[in-house]
């Protein structure tokens, strides 16, 4: 029963109706814009999603059967009287009392303290050094995470900053002591545990490839000679679905998904500043890795631009952090990234709507360029020389791409003679008998040949399905703009997957708010189906569609 069709009795905090005119709480329930999918009006006891006006833009609650002491309508099962107060997507568990001080608090307060405490920890760098800069927002990333458990706004913004820093704390922090390699996947499979019933609701194409494909990776542990390395990369995939349920809970309100941009973006931005002036005083990362650190800023901020009209005041902020990540990756001398970085910045300009903001982008992206390769002379040359390795002539095809066309040209004879994969995890052992490798096994440096030679054909098929996929749901949303977001995800994956392997968690985190965005209203749907705890069958008749149009 919907608050405008509530007896005046059970408005208690509201008052009584006057005799002739409709309650206060009629008055404070602004009906839901009329369109082509507007539903019938709701039988007795049927839960519908309704909008307070008092909330504009504040997403969606349940005028709830159990919160509502009326009788219980014809055809509406008694059961759903036994079920609790109304829900709303992201609403504080009542289990997790020490997250109570912050619920109230709304995005436009944290987005700019994580982005403030962010700058001043960068700052303190250059006094305190950078490799415990870095720890600092790490331990922060995870108390967010944490306490974002309850609190969905605050822990996008925590995994956001955990996924950004992902590739600097593999090298530097996660080798012993409290952290340790697999700490914030330890975490992803808390978050996937405790949200087992909101996961096992998601129903679209995409989830469903991708777990046939780990499941496919699982079983293929059983004929793997390194059973401990399959797991490590089954792990990484699968934690897809603990990234995911950060983004679900969180993608009822959009300005969350536009401040993850501006904080992950932010971070990334600031920490590559800080890295080039010390980084003759830090141990040696590879720029491969290295390079995963500004792209996972460059794929939040596409993330958030995809709300740019909404946003349009900071859309030319967006647009200089892209820059200034893209800079970074560029003085990596990372070829594989520098090509993804080119994809993205590709979408940012497609998807600017006018010619003022796609000239705006060039000139701005053309004037960071400049500006830092000005402050930045050595690590100019290094990119440059790493790019004219990629042409120069006089070169061999296996001195132009550092020995990986060879490994490429291994895996794909240990293919021919296993068609369907030698186990997961099995690319080293299996590669290392190969004579032209002198019998010493090397990493794939590209998940296709990897897939390929550890899964054979079933895994190509599924992982080719998966990628393919985030463009096919764009194409069907395409009239909501969505089209280039599936198309972003797609050419990023493909691209990526050319150069390196899938345990980074930028890719991941990617495909984890492209999915919210492509699946929006499935998404939400499954959130309240999973918060209510109903009965198929009574959760069938009974939960109405969440609306998951843009606001």
């Amino acid at each position: 029963m919907s608050l405008r069709n509530r007896p005046a009795r059970y408005n208690r905090r509201l008052g009584p109706a006057k005799p002739g005119q409709p309650s206060r709480a009629a008055k404070s329930v602004q009906p839901l814009p009329p369109d082509d999918r507007v539903q019938p009006a709701p039988a007795a006891g049927e839960v519908r999603p309704v909008r307070s006006a008092g909330t504009p833009g504040r997403g969606i609650r349940q005028a709830n059967l159990a919160s509502d002491p009326g009788p219980v309508g014809p055809g509406v099962d008694p059961r759903l009287a036994r079920y609790g107060r109304p829900f709303r997507p992201g609403q504080p568990s009542a289990r997790m009392p020490f997250v109570q001080a912050f619920e109230g608090t709304p995005i436009e307060i944290w987005g700019p303290f994580f982005l403030l405490v962010i700058v001043i920890v960068w700052v303190a760098g250059f006094v305190i050094g950078f490799q415990l800069s870095l720890t600092i927002l790490t331990l922060m990333g995870f108390l967010a995470a944490i306490i974002g458990l309850g609190v969905p706004a605050l822990g996008l913004l925590g995994i956001g900053l955990l996924a950004t820093l992902d590739a600097l704390t593999r090298t530097y922090l996660l080798s012993g002591g409290l952290l340790r390699w697999n700490t914030l996947n330890y975490l992803l499979l808390v978050v996937m545990a405790l949200n087992l019933p909101f996961l096992l609701r998601l129903n679209n194409p995409l989830v469903r490839v991708l777990q046939v494909f780990i499941l496919l990776l699982t079983l293929e542990l059983y004929i793997s000679p390194e059973i401990s390395q399959g797991m490590q990369d089954v792990l990484n995939i699968a934690t897809m679905f603990g990234l995911l349920v950060y983004f679900a809970r969180a993608i009822e309100d959009e300005r969350n998904l536009f401040w993850l941009g501006l904080v992950s973006g932010g971070a990334a931005a600031m920490g590559g500043l800080v890295f080039y002036l010390q980084s003759e005083a830090l141990p040696y990362i590879n720029p491969n890795a290295w390079g995963f650190f500004p792209f996972t800023g460059m794929v939040s901020v596409c993330l958030a631009y995809h709300y740019q009209n909404k946003f349009s005041r900071s859309r030319l902020i967006l647009l200089l952090l892209a820059a200034i990540n893209a800079v970074w990756i560029i003085f990596s001398g990372s070829r594989g990234t520098i090509l993804m970085a080119v994809v993205c910045l590709v979408y940012l300009f497609l998807a600017s709507r006018n010619f003022t903001w796609k000239a705006a982008m060039l000139f701005v992206s053309a004037l960071v360029l400049i500006w830092f390769s000005a402050q930045f002379v050595e690590q100019q040359a290094y990119a440059l020389s790493r790019l004219n390795k990629s042409f120069d002539p006089n070169a061999s095809l296996a001195e132009r791409t550092s020995g990986r066309s060879e490994i490429a040209r291994a895996g794909l004879e240990v293919f021919s003679r296993n068609p369907f994969g030698v186990g997961t995890g099995g690319f080293e052992a299996s590669t290392g008998q190969v004579d032209f490798l002198n019998n010493n096994g090397r990493p794939a440096h590209s998940a296709w040949i990897k897939v390929l030679v550890e899964n054979g054909i079933p895994g190509v098929v599924l992982l080719s399905a998966f990628i393919l996929s985030f463009s096919l749901a764009g194409l069907r949303r395409r009239q909501e703009g969505l089209f280039l977001v599936g198309l972003l995800v797609t050419l990023v994956f493909v691209v990526t997957f050319i150069s390196k392997e899938y345990q980074g968690k930028s890719l991941w985190f990617l495909a984890a708010g492209a999915t919210t965005l492509l699946y929006r209203e499935e998404v939400l749907k499954a959130l309240v189906a999973a918060k209510s705890r109903l009965p198929q069958s009574v959760r069938r008749n009974n939960v109405g569609a969440v609306r998951g149009r843009q606001r």
